[in-house]
């Protein structure tokens, strides 16, 4: 049986630039079966575009369009802040690329981009993910399912 998975995505809405960190949940389902792992991910892309559709519509009309998808990571974020704190508040969020290439990133919450880095180094799951590149840094609304 695989367990449930936390899934973060980064979007960037609107001509202002707010940026959104979306946590969601993709289901359990068993291993052997393809047919429950479909409808797990499935589950979880209804959850976000839901959660998407939620916040567009907080946009002025004319700004709707402008939706950009920064990346996700399905693993634990970086950091405490994810994890604990509440809904739709604003946090300080590191992201940057994996060798595995778009969309899959390394986010989290630090104080510095140093200890960001430190973090991921000492981190087992997320330095398998090979970080490539220098991290962004973003102030970001999170919002969870």
């Amino acid at each position: 049986m695989a367990s449930g998975l936390f899934i973060y995505s980064i979007y960037k809405l609107g001509r202002l630039a707010r940026y959104y960190v979306l946590q969601t949940e993709q289901p359990n389902y068993a291993h052997s079966s393809q047919s429950q792992q479909e409808a797990a991910q499935q589950t979880e892309r209804e959850i976000r575009q839901r959660l998407l559709t939620q916040l567009l519509q907080t946009l002025p009309l004319e700004e709707r369009p402008l939706c950009e998808f920064i990346g996700e990571l399905q693993e634990l974020p970086v950091g405490d802040a994810l994890l604990t704190a509440p809904n739709y508040a604003e946090l300080p969020i590191y992201y940057l690329p994996t060798h595995y290439g778009y969309p899959w990133i390394i986010l989290g919450s630090a104080t510095s981009e140093g200890e960001f880095m430190a973090e991921i180094e000492a981190t087992e799951e997320l330095l398998a993910l090979q970080p490539s590149g220098p991290p962004t840094k973003i102030v970001a609304t999170l919002v969870r399912a």
